[in-house]
């Protein structure tokens, strides 16, 4: 007898650790100017979109671009993940520069609170489709976040779902 709820909560845990550890990964670490695309489930179209996010998050350490790339081919829905972690950069850039963040460890702390409200809201901590309005763990991040995700992205429910 199979648990479908086992299926969400182990998809949750890998989100979380996704978000927290940054998609980093122990893999044979390779230039990402130099990796085959072609072999890849990515497009080369998702490859710059990669190399983008990567630049975008140079600043947190437990981000590199062969970790993304490897994260991201091993997803079932690469382009819906890609553009999770797009959301992600996005939001981190913006509330930087918003919240005038300097501080190194700073900033990584606040990478963590953005992957911890994207988790929050896959899990279906707050469901914007259905217009509910629980309160968030951070307004801020989430509202930011939501800014980046499409309302297809959102209505996915492989990837935003609740355990109910």
């Amino acid at each position: 007898m199979t648990y479908p709820c086992y299926k969400k909560i182990f998809r949750f845990i890998f989100v979380l650790s996704v978000g927290m550890l940054g998609f980093a990964c122990p893999v044979q670490a390779q230039a990402y100017h130099g990796r085959e695309t072609a072999a890849s489930r990515l497009t080369e179209q998702q490859f710059e979109r990669v190399k983008q996010c990567a630049r975008l998050l140079m600043d947190i350490k437990s981000q590199s671009v062969d970790g993304m790339l490897t994260r991201l081919e091993a997803s079932s829905d690469p382009e819906a993940n890609l553009q999770i972690l797009e959301a992600i950069a996005k939001t981190y850039v913006r509330l930087v520069s918003d919240l005038k963040i300097e501080k190194a460890e700073d900033k990584e702390s606040l990478y963590g609170r953005i992957s911890l409200n994207m988790a929050f809201l896959q899990m279906g901590g707050v469901n914007p489709a259905a217009g509910e309005s629980r309160q968030p763990l951070n307004r801020l991040i989430l509202r930011t976040l939501r800014s980046y995700l499409s309302e297809a992205l959102i209505r996915n429910s492989d990837l935003f779902y609740t355990l109910e």
